[in-house]
């Protein structure tokens, strides 16, 4: 993993992938689970999802960086 940055639109994009990242490994989980787990996972992948519109809010410059 990279270091998170500290602040400013720097840090606000680090969480912004962060979050979409961990919506997507979420998703990814739901082909091979079992029915409560899958919905457990889906309404995870859901709550991460819903930050990245409230982060692309904050800095609305970050929105096409890509960080790793």
């Amino acid at each position: 993993r990279a270091a998170a940055p500290g602040a400013g639109s720097a840090g606000v994009a680090f969480l912004r992938a962060a979050e979409q990242a961990a919506a997507t490994a979420m998703l990814d989980r739901l082909r091979n689970a079992p029915g409560s787990l899958a919905q457990l996972f889906a309404s995870i992948s859901a709550s991460e999802a819903t930050h990245v519109p409230v982060l692309d809010a904050a800095a609305p410059d970050t929105t096409s960086q890509v960080t790793g």
